[in-house]
């Protein structure tokens, strides 16, 4: 133990440090000279600035995304409707002999809401009442899933009438069934609804912006008006055959 009390290994900790070394001072001092940003004015870029952005709140931009998917809908969807041919058949353009589209578009039957369980064989069945089924056209989509509709055609133009009477409505797997006649060949300018057109309400809500605001003159796609019903007096001349 030290004079101190404490062991020489932490004594050495308490020990002066050596002195500093000595550098002498700068004799010249600061030789550049200070200046303002005027020596400096040359070296800036005379080209012009745009200006920022405006500021979007998150509402906003969703209301301008909004917008732009809008437009860009509508003008897919003009180019679908300027293309659409209700008379091609893809079937036959692969060449198959197996066409898709039925023979006769006014001895065709439209009937939608079907469930999703029915079979053609039960389709036939709960329609051949009403006449003599000619063929069953059940719509599936790409991973051959039913999309819950058909075309139905029938040998005789009497029998679609009736069961374009009888058949709206009707009960099938505990579902009411919708029947129509084919409007894409018989209707001049039908169009589907999944080109804007097609008969009743659409499910789709349109979209809501949180400004309120519309879109401008600018923005709209103008569509045209398609035919959205089959009159009475078109019916009457169906039964008479004037139309076929």
């Amino acid at each position: 133990m030290s004079a101190l009390g404490m062991p020489p290994h932490l004594l050495v900790l308490f020990q002066a440090r050596p002195p500093l070394e000595y550098v002498p001072p700068i004799e010249n001092g600061m030789k550049r000279k200070l200046c303002g940003i005027a020596d400096f004015i040359g070296h800036f870029s005379n080209e012009h600035i745009p200006p920022p952005p405006p500021f979007e709140t998150p509402r906003q931009r969703a209301d301008r995304r909004k917008r732009q998917k809008l437009i860009e809908f509508q003008n897919k969807q003009r180019e679908d409707r300027e293309a659409y041919d209700p008379k091609y058949d893809p079937a036959l353009a692969r060449g198959s002999t197996n066409p898709w589209l039925t023979h006769d578009p006014y001895k065709t039957l439209f009937v939608s809401n079907i469930p999703y369980e029915v079979t053609e064989k039960q389709l036939w069945k709960e329609f051949d009442v009403y006449g003599r089924v000619r063929r069953i056209r059940m719509i599936n989509d790409r991973q051959n899933r039913p999309r819950g509709y058909a075309f139905i055609e029938f040998s005789d133009d009497r029998d679609m009438v009736s069961a374009y009477k009888r058949g709206d409505g009707k009960k099938i797997s505990g579902r009411r069934v919708m029947v129509d006649v084919e409007r894409a060949r018989t209707v001049e300018g039908w169009l589907p609804k999944r080109l804007g057109g097609g008969k009743g309400r659409s499910r789709t809500k349109p979209p809501k912006f949180h400004d309120g605001k519309p879109l401008t003159a600018e923005e709209e796609v103008k569509v045209s008006k398609p035919v959205t019903a089959y009159t009475d007096e078109m019916m009457d001349d169906v039964e008479e055959g004037q139309v076929l």
